[in-house]
């Protein structure tokens, strides 16, 4: 059970004293069966005049936020340490229907996928549906787990949170990992 903390600063510097609005920020991860969080703070300066929280339907906790003095700077800090347990990634089942690549999604499910089965960014050189496409098994069905497993390596190896050189290389893991669940549905 490893104990992780992360801090996070975001600060905003102006030229001249300047009147904020609502500010709403999404701080704190969310708890679950394999992540409990121990503790949580959170400084704000300037101070603010009101600060409430509420939970939006995915279950994410909101902080709102409002400010009467006007200020040339404004920071956010936010501490938070959690009790992470991992679950094996690999220790999970996969339906019978769904345990070879390529398979159908159910009809009822598809409202849900639809958005993220979309591609978000253009591909014309087909770049990321190549790179996709050489996981999958050229001479029959692709085992699902492995696929899983082969993608997340790679992926986590150019992953934007690795040590990246430089920040276009960063930009480019983003839109290769948005990317890449349209590109392995898309017909080759």
């Amino acid at each position: 059970m490893p104990i992780l903390t992360a801090r996070h600063v975001t600060l905003y510097r102006y030229r001249q004293p300047v009147a904020f609005g609502e500010h709403r920020m999404m701080l704190r991860p969310r708890e679950g069966h394999d992540q409990r969080i121990v503790t949580a703070a959170l400084e704000i300066t300037p101070a603010p005049t009101e600060t409430r929280w509420l939970h939006d339907v995915f279950g994410n906790s909101i902080g709102i936020v409002r400010f009467a003095d006007r200020a040339r700077e404004l920071r956010f800090c936010s501490t938070v340490t959690l009790d992470h347990t991992p679950a094996n990634v690999l220790d999970y089942p996969i339906e019978h229907d769904a345990e070879t690549y390529p398979f159908s999604y159910d009809v009822e499910d598809m409202p849900d996928l639809a958005r993220s089965m979309e591609r978000q960014y253009l591909d014309p050189d087909r770049v990321v549906d190549r790179w996709a496409h050489a996981f999958l098994r050229q001479d029959g069905p692709t085992a699902t787990r492995d696929l899983l497993t082969r993608l997340t390596n790679r992926s986590a190896r150019a992953s934007p949170t690795s040590r990246a050189p430089n920040a276009a290389c960063r930009t480019r893991c983003r839109r290769c990992a948005k990317a890449v669940a349209p590109a392995v549905t898309a017909p080759s």
